[in-house]
Parts: C-alpha cells; structure tokens; sequence
C-alpha cells in the first residue's frame, strides 16, 4: 500500500503492466533539469515490486536531455530518475511528445512542469494544491472518484491521504473496478487487488491483538525488538529514561512522507532535552526504505523493520490499521499520548517538556 515508488516512495503500488496494447509511433521526452547537468537521468516505468527501464539520457552542461522510444508508451505510471530523486508522469497512452521543465532542488514538492501529458498535468495541478493545503479530503475524493483515468485517481489517491486506512477500501475497491472497466485483465487492476486484500487481512488481524494487548494511554509499550538496515539490533525497552515517539510508516506512505517534516522538527527541536524517535518501518524492500530515511533526512538512530509489510509483528502488536500511527512513550517506559491520525506531535510534547 516497492520498489522507488514517490519522493521517497510509496509508489509501491502501482503495477501498470498490460494496461493496454503498446501503440505505434514512436514517443520523445525532452526538456530540462536545472542542477542536473552531467548527470545520468533513467525513464522507466514504475511498478508494484519492480521497474521496467526504457531508456537512459545524459544532461549535458545546461541540463538539456531528449529521449526518444521507438513506440509510444501504454497508459501507465512512468518516472525519470536522476540518482535517488524523480519526476513521476501519468500516462494514457496518447502521448507522443512530452516537455519537462524542472530543478533537480525542489522535487520533493513535487514542482516541475509538464507539456504534451493532460493526465500528468493534472497530476501535477492536484499535487500542488495539496502541498499548500488548498484541497482537503472532500476535494481529493471527488477528483479520485472523478478523474477520467483511473490510474491518476489511484496515483493521488494514494499519495496525498491516509486511504491506506481500513476505512477507506471502499474507495480503494471502486478504483479497481474503474481500472478493470478501462484496462480489461490489466496486471495493475490484479496487483491492486492483492493490496485491498491485504489491508482487510492487516485489520481483521491486528484488531483482537490490539485488545489482547491493551493498548491504552498509562500503560506499559510493549517491547519492539528489530534490526535496523544494516542489521544491528534495536530494543525500544532500551530507551527508558527518555521520552520516545514511536512512529510507525512506511516509504510508500504518502500521509508518512508528508508527515515526516514535522518529525524532524520535533526531533531537532528536543533532542537535547532528552527526546527521541523510535521508527518502525512497513516496508517490504530495504532499497526503498533507506532511500526514504535519507531523503527524508531522519538523522535519529533508531530506525527498525522486519520488512513484512502489514504482517510487521510490532504493527500487530500495537494494533495498527493505518500509517502514520505515533505513539508517545513517556521515560518509565509507559504510553503517555496516542497521537490522532493527521494531527501534530508537537502539542503532546509541549504538555511533556
């Protein structure tokens, strides 16, 4: 709900194979990329647990880059990438020449232009307004449910809410049956559903675990033990005599990476006062996750993960059906605050410090 899939991720679920018959005619990406010059830019096409590279370019001194594929691309979730950093597109499979116009330096907002792809213009518009906080949730809704191509609602869908919480598989399933109608035995449609499954599975697991386990506010955290990427070991009951912010997400997340900002904040802002954060990661892919803690520039120590996805044992333990999910720990080791989903950490700790 993987492999580079947005700014540092969740493009984990986007499988776009066999959306429909490769069309003739050739196709050419061409523009610039200001601060990527001499650089090594990849388009590719993005999938679920893989990627499909089409071709390579070489910026030249003013960041001048022109690809050019002998067919032109099906509809799909496409991505040029220059190192750890990309520029997503949304195709529907009519483009023949597409211009992009972006600085390597501001991606991570998602500011570039495109010319020649409605579908990623619109993607882009969408994106925008988000990012200023000029569309909420009925807004993203209605777009998700309205837009003409299912894979640019399914794209904004999963990248600017917390649709990946059970109460939203409804939306999720709608989408599906919208990407079958368009794309009949699309893979992505197959893959898709493979994910709703999973998040159903995900919740009607973790919710009698969440009550066997009781988690309340004053009571003790259960113990999370788990790697981090290189594999060193880390215990959550090892930080008692600190306050700690137990954060659950994932690359993939697109509510997590919007989130992550504030935590950095936070952290840097309580550092030395004795506060820490305790991440614990849902994702499947190491590369992606990594990719992500850099990106994101999460400079704290503690960063763990099994790699399962849903089935993450600590995310069963704490009965977590939807990410970001942020739990306080006060220094005796006890749940001092349930952060609500979309809500700052920053009033809870002000009440702590």
């Amino acid at each position: 709900m993987k492999k580079i899939f947005f700014l540092a991720i969740v493009l984990a679920c986007f499988c776009t194979m066999s959306c429909q018959n490769t069309s003739k005619g050739g196709f050419t990406l061409s523009g610039t990329v200001k601060n990527a010059e001499q650089l090594q830019g990849v388009f590719q096409e993005d999938m679920m647990q893989s990627i499909l590279e089409l071709a390579k370019t070489q910026f030249d001194a003013q960041g001048k880059f022109s690809i050019t594929l002998k067919e032109q691309p099906k509809a799909g979730i496409y991505g040029l990438h220059i190192g750890k950093k990309q520029m997503l597109f949304v195709f529907n499979g009519t483009e023949k020449k597409v211009e992009l116009e972006a600085d390597l330096s501001t991606l991570k907002t998602i500011e570039y232009k495109v010319k020649g792809s409605e579908d990623t213009e619109s993607y882009l518009q969408m994106m925008t307004s988000v990012f200023a906080k000029q569309k909420g949730l009925p807004e993203i809704k209605q777009f998700v449910e309205n837009t003409k191509n299912p894979l640019l609602g399914t794209l904004v869908c999963l990248l600017t809410t917390d649709f990946l919480r059970k109460e939203h598989i409804g939306l999720h399933q709608n989408n599906i049956k919208r990407i079958e109608a368009a794309f009949p035995n699309s893979q992505y449609a197959k893959e898709y559903t493979e994910l709703v499954q999973k998040i159903e599975q995900a919740d009607a697991a973790q919710q009698p675990q969440a009550q066997a386990s009781n988690i309340q506010i004053g009571s003790m955290a259960p113990d999370i033990q788990l790697p981090d990427p290189s594999g060193k070991m880390y215990a959550l009951s090892a930080l008692k005599g600190k306050i700690v912010l137990l954060d659950f997400w994932a690359s993939w997340c697109g509510p997590c990476r919007k989130a992550n900002p504030e935590v950095v904040s936070a952290y840097e802002r309580y550092k030395d006062k004795g506060f820490t954060v305790f991440s614990v990661s849902l994702d499947k892919q190491k590369e992606a996750w990594q990719n992500a803690i850099k990106q994101d520039r999460l400079n704290w120590e503690y960063h763990v993960s099994d790699l399962r996805f849903w089935d993450s044992a600590p995310a069963q333990t704490y009965g977590v059906r939807g990410i970001p999910q942020q739990y306080l720990i006060d220094r005796a080791g006890k749940i001092a605050a349930i952060v609500p989903a979309g809500q700052s950490v920053e009033p809870f700790l002000k009440k702590m410090f």
